[in-house]
């Protein structure tokens, strides 16, 4: 979560100032959405914060990519990727995983930062670990930002 914070920072000080927390789940939108809310409540102050913004790639992948992989270079992305769900693999599963790499090795190359979040599975330990991630990564990003150089 440090990492995650400080990285965030410097890519806010290298002019990289939209964070999109993405999904490639539609049922990880509401988590995505609230994750938004924290880091905007806390973090939106003083002219200093990224602005953050839920994309879902399972119905957003056509309509925003093109403008990500060659819009202006104001985002990075964060990527909320689940481990499949059981044991057996589906060809729908194989698909959307091509796609997601696909996708994610297009933008690098065309200058989009990823940070990848492997929480693990869709499961409520998994889930839950990811929403103390994020509230702890927040609480250190808030902190530094609000924090001053000492006088002198």
């Amino acid at each position: 979560a440090w990492r995650y914070a400080a990285v965030r920072r410097q890519l806010c000080r290298s002019g990289f100032t939209v964070e999109l927390l993405c999904g490639w789940d539609a049922a990880l939108r509401p988590l995505l959405e609230w994750a938004k809310g924290l880091f905007a409540a806390a973090e939106g102050k003083e002219r200093r914060t990224l602005f953050p913004v839920v994309v879902d790639y399972s119905r957003d992948f056509r309509s925003l990519g093109q403008c990500l992989q060659d819009g202006p270079r104001l985002f990075f992305e964060t990527v909320v990727r689940l481990d499949a769900a059981g044991d057996g693999e589906t060809g729908l599963t194989r698909l959307r995983e091509a796609v997601m790499e696909g996708t994610l090795l297009s933008h690098t190359e065309h200058g989009v930062p990823n940070l990848i979040l492997r929480p693990g599975g869709a499961d409520a330990a998994s889930l839950g670990g990811l929403i103390y991630f994020f509230q702890y990564a927040c609480g250190l990003s808030a902190w530094t930002r609000t924090r001053r150089p000492a006088p002198g």
